[in-house]
């Protein structure tokens, strides 16, 4: 039996962001769209929507005057201040798709930094939500996740409380490292924040899963998809005697055709970016394949 692991498909940021881009298009039939980086981290939903608003990639070989007047895309895990000066020098217009939860987290950092609050970002260093959320003040101490072993943690202890802000896509792994060497060294106050409450959903709901020997995983992600990776390593550390697959195209699924176990039960999850549809698409065929898997020895029997 094939089976969802839900939410799946786009999560609540990625259809604001996408939205935004066709409300462009809407009300701007004759605007020029160009994305400055790929929206979010999977190419089959930035390769749709460029179709679906009949945008363009930003290129610097491409003059600058021929970008007076667009409109310019920025992704969905911020848009920075120099974003947004790098749009003023192009005399452009912008598009600022950001997570509405990223917002009301930066809302959230910019209080504490008001009432005198020492905060602290952990995240991928150059990732874009790192970029968005230490563009708000250079008081924001940086991390990065390849620091959490070797950081000298007894340092912190100059601060009299921390307040930790992780990148929303952090593996809940490095995570639950970083705390466990906080409450190990450091000796203040210490009040973290959370990921992301949607890839939390699906990883739990993952997590909360009694597989039998012969079931089996598939994450449908991209594998730039910070959200995606985690998942399958979470149902991997969790169930480590089944089998995990990512793919993230129809085309991927093709492969695995004969290497799934159809006797047992298919669960199938996504990252926050993948496309609903195609992880619809996936599902109908694995079931299409599972139901003809076990009629072939059935007919074979009576004959």
């Amino acid at each position: 039996m094939v089976k969802y692991i839900t939410p799946y498909g786009f999560c609540f940021g990625v259809k604001n962001s996408l939205n935004k881009v066709r409300e462009i298009r809407k009300s701007r039939p004759q605007a020029r769209i160009v994305f400055v980086h790929p929206l979010v981290h999977n190419q089959a939903t930035n390769d749709l929507i460029y179709k679906e608003t009949n945008a363009t990639a930003y290129s610097p070989d491409i003059p600058q005057k021929d970008y007076r007047g667009a409109f310019l895309v920025f992704p969905a895990h911020g848009m920075t201040n120099v974003d947004r000066r790098f749009a003023k020098s192009l005399q452009a217009n912008y598009i600022d798709c950001t997570c509405p939860v990223l917002i009301n987290t930066k809302k959230q950092i910019i209080k504490n930094l008001e009432d005198g609050k020492n905060v602290f970002f952990l995240g991928k260093r150059n990732h874009s939500e790192s970029k968005f959320m230490c563009d708000i003040s250079k008081e924001i101490t940086f991390i990065g996740d390849d620091e959490i072993e070797t950081y000298d943690y007894s340092k912190l202890n100059n601060y009299s409380s921390i307040y930790l802000y992780p990148q929303s896509t952090l593996s809940k792994e490095k995570l639950d490292k970083f705390n466990s060497n906080i409450n190990k060294y450091y000796k203040g106050k210490y009040v973290p924040h959370h990921l992301c409450v949607e890839c939390l959903k699906r990883w739990n709901n993952g997590k909360s899963i009694i597989p039998a020997a012969k079931d089996s995983f598939i994450v449908v992600t991209d594998p730039s998809s910070s959200n995606g990776t985690e998942f399958a390593n979470i149902l991997r550390n969790e169930f480590f005697i089944n089998e995990i697959y990512t793919i993230q195209s129809y085309e991927e699924l093709k492969e695995l055709k004969e290497k799934i176990d159809y006797r047992g039960d298919i669960y199938i999850g996504s990252a926050t970016s993948t496309p609903n549809k195609l992880v619809e698409k996936i599902a109908n065929n694995l079931r299409i394949w599972s139901f003809l898997k076990r009629l072939v020895p059935h007919i074979r029997g009576r004959k």
